[in-house]
């Protein structure tokens, strides 16, 4: 997505916030923002507004573009990241949502963002935290366990494969001297 297919898209949020309400069957979407390290990768996790907890940047969709496209507005809006959307859900989770006058349940369809633009400044810059950590450290900090087993999952896919594992016993001491 463009910077300015981002701004219309930020620009048509107040119309979609005040709608969300109303929606049977609550879904959101959410960017899994990450980028490749050395051995493996590593996730920009943002904290949410009002308590502080670690999540990824998620919200409603957005009228007029796909699920992926208003989970990566999410990603600019939250955290100032932008990059390469994918167009599938790596997996979904569900948590309590606290609306003014009930909870209720609502299902997070999460998106890989492969990260290749961070900016200075951003929409929601001074209202939420952000922090690059290992996809480990994001799945411990995270508080929704769904969530955190996507991360885990997703990451697996870039680790490194193991080395093979040997039936065969060390050689002796006597053996290596011979």
């Amino acid at each position: 997505m463009t910077d300015s297919g981002l701004a219309g898209a930020i620009a048509r949020r107040s119309s979609r916030v005040a709608k969300a309400h109303k929606q049977s069957g609550f879904e959101q979407v959410a960017a899994l923002p990450w980028r490749r390290v050395e051995r493996g990768i590593h996730v920009l996790l943002v904290t949410t507004r009002e308590t502080g907890r670690w999540i990824v940047p998620r919200g409603w969709p957005i009228k007029g573009l796909s699920a992926a496209g208003a989970a990566e507005t999410e990603a600019f809006e939250e955290a100032g990241v932008s990059g390469r959307i994918g167009k599938k859900p790596v997996g979904s989770y569900t948590y309590e949502k606290r609306f003014p006058k009930r909870t209720a349940e609502v299902t997070v369809s999460v998106y890989p963002l492969e990260v290749t633009k961070e900016r200075t400044d951003w929409p929601e810059k001074g209202q939420r935290e952000t922090h690059w950590v290992s996809a480990q450290a994001a799945a411990l900090a995270v508080s929704d366990q769904g969530l955190a087993e996507i991360i885990r999952a997703f990451a697996a896919r870039f680790e490194p494969p193991e080395s093979p594992a040997t039936d065969q016993a060390s050689p002796s001491k006597s053996a290596v001297e011979r």
